[in-house]
């Protein structure tokens, strides 16, 4: 989905095959909703975030009609520590309890 996303921030399309022998555009947002589907939600939110990528995280949260409560108010602050990217990771890793990861980004 990451990469998905990224290439069509870059203006490249990916082309799929469909079962009627056609063509389809495959984007992030189908790749996120067939994701959503298999996955547990709130892995798939946890991995989001252990990209690092704000955007993918609120993208997830959307599409899985999480509640807003549980994860903008996060988001938000993590939105605003984001200047600093060791301390938006350190957040992040400490919220995922990657205590290991999170000491390294305090260097």
């Amino acid at each position: 989905v990451k990469s998905l996303k990224d290439n069509e921030r870059a203006g490249n399309i990916t082309i799929t095959p469909t079962a009627a022998g056609g063509k389809k555009r495959l984007t992030a947002l189908d790749a996120l909703k067939y994701t959503i589907f298999l996955c547990d939600i709130t892995y798939l939110f946890d991995a989001s975030l252990g990209l690092y990528d704000l955007e993918l995280c609120m993208m997830v949260a959307q599409q899985s009609q999480m509640d807003p409560k549980e994860y903008l108010p996060f988001l938000n602050k993590l939105q605003a520590i984001s200047h600093t990217p060791n301390r938006m990771k350190y957040e992040i890793d400490i919220h995922l309890k990657h205590h290991d990861k999170a000491a390294e980004h305090l260097l």
